[in-house]
């Protein structure tokens, strides 16, 4: 049995919760990390990645909680939607946004080319400000989303998996989806930086990434009961 289950963006490492992890009351509990990357997957389907959820949620404890960001809250309610499985507890970190029709992603990105770098420094250009960049944690988190070859960092999700990932649940309402769900959760917090009909707390764009960002919010509530 495991007693969290985080489900991450897309496009980052299971590192991404470093700095929840890092907490002393984790240094006794069991938890598991869904990444979706290249390679998280035999092939990039709905099946496979509900089947990997699915098989997680089912090793939970009676008191497990599941913390989602983003992509991983698309991909988490969307399995709940098909299955008969019900939760103790539910964290979800934005995941509202609708994504684009196939068609609409294929034009987005149409122009997009992968990233290539000689330098990390050049990454953290790309990814922070200057002062994020003074977060030795954050920057140590960051390097584990690119893998190196011959010198050159890439990142571990390319442009043609990022769109082939999105491209699943495109033009889907995941506010009405979750609403159809909720009664297979016992209690949830919700962190949104849109507006939703669901209570939640407001987050800004900014904090996007609550686990970087804002670790101790998530901590507070996650352990809201201690």
């Amino acid at each position: 049995m495991i007693d969290y289950l985080f489900i991450s963006p897309l496009g980052w490492s299971r590192h991404i919760w470093d700095k929840i992890t890092i907490d002393k009351r984790f240094s006794n509990k069991s938890f598991e990390i869904v990444e979706f990357l290249n390679d998280s997957f035999e092939n990039i389907s709905e099946e496979l990645i509900s089947k990997c959820i699915s098989d997680n949620l089912n090793k939970l404890s009676p008191e497990g909680v599941v913390i989602t960001s983003s992509f991983g809250t698309i991909a988490l309610i969307s399995t709940l939607i098909n299955s008969n499985i019900s939760m103790n507890r539910l964290i979800l970190i934005d995941g509202f946004d609708m994504i684009p029709s196939s068609e609409e992603l294929n034009n987005i990105f149409s122009d997009v080319k992968d990233g290539y770098y000689q330098q990390l420094s050049d990454y953290y250009d790309n990814m922070l400000s200057d002062n994020e960049k003074e977060d030795l944690e954050l920057l140590n988190i960051l390097n584990h989303n690119l893998t190196v070859e011959n010198d050159i960092y890439t990142p571990k999700l390319d442009i043609k998996s990022t769109v082939s990932y999105l491209s699943i649940y495109s033009n889907r309402d995941i506010e009405k989806s979750f609403l159809s769900i909720s009664d297979k959760v016992s209690s949830f917090s919700i962190f949104s930086n849109i507006p939703i009909s669901i209570p939640h707390t407001a987050i800004s764009e900014e904090n996007h990434l609550l686990m970087l960002k804002e670790p101790k919010e998530l901590l507070g509530a996650i352990f809201q009961s201690d």
